[in-house]
């Protein structure tokens, strides 16, 4: 069993993909991405960048989606190190981090702490 599929069966997982509203541009969304991974410090940049996100009106199964997508296609270019800070944001959706790492909704005026 794969980590995707460790996802897809977790028992207490309570997060899932959902597809993005209509309004939300998907090439528009890979490129915010593409922008973060090419940041000296991808991970805070990441998380500000799902921050915004939410503030902008998509919620954590959407934005699980968009990573999970964006994942995968990381993975078929065979572009390893930034699958694994993609992974590292999925991880900080679905709460699999430390307590102060996790991204909700509810919190995307917050500040983040440093890893």
């Amino acid at each position: 069993m794969d980590w995707d599929d460790k996802v897809k069966n977790r028992d207490s997982a309570w997060l899932s993909e959902e597809p993005l509203p209509s309004w939300a541009d998907e090439a528009k969304l890979d490129e915010q991405i593409e922008s973060c991974l090419a940041e000296v410090d991808r991970y805070a940049a990441l998380r500000r960048l799902v921050r915004q996100w939410f503030r902008d009106g998509l919620d954590e199964g959407e934005v699980l989606g968009v990573f999970t997508r964006f994942r995968q296609q990381l993975r078929d270019k065979g572009r390893e190190t930034e699958e694994d800070d993609v992974d590292t944001i999925v991880d900080c959706l679905i709460g699999w981090c430390a307590p102060y790492a996790v991204l909700r909704r509810e919190n995307a005026a917050g500040q983040d702490r440093q890893r």
